[in-house]
């Protein structure tokens, strides 16, 4: 299974500065190909406009479940525009999956 990233309120019904998001992670890779466990990180990619302005966030250093779940609540979009929500692999230094969200 591939991993993906969904944002709760959808792409498009975010209001930045309002609305605090829940952001959830599901079939990401448990574990290394030597055993140790995976590290991950949700990472906020701003509108290229914005870029000086706010610079990317992102979220606590964590490992997936299990079952290659993880939710991170209570992120606030700081400005409007297009961002892109990654789930990003500490280990591999990429993206294990992206997520386009529009914030008004």
């Amino acid at each position: 299974m591939a991993a993906a990233v969904t944002i709760t309120p959808a792409s498009g019904d975010i209001t930045a500065g309002l609305d605090a998001c829940r952001i959830n992670v599901t079939g990401a890779d448990v574990n290394n190909d030597d055993g140790t466990q995976k590290r991950y990180r949700i990472r906020f990619t701003p509108p290229a406009a914005a870029a000086t302005l706010v610079g990317s966030g992102y979220s606590h250093l964590f490992n997936v479940s299990a079952d290659g779940t993880h939710e991170y609540d209570n992120y606030i979009f700081p400005l409007a525009g297009a961002w892109t929500v990654r789930l990003y692999d500490e280990e591999d230094e990429s993206d294990a999956a992206t997520l386009a969200v529009t914030v008004a």
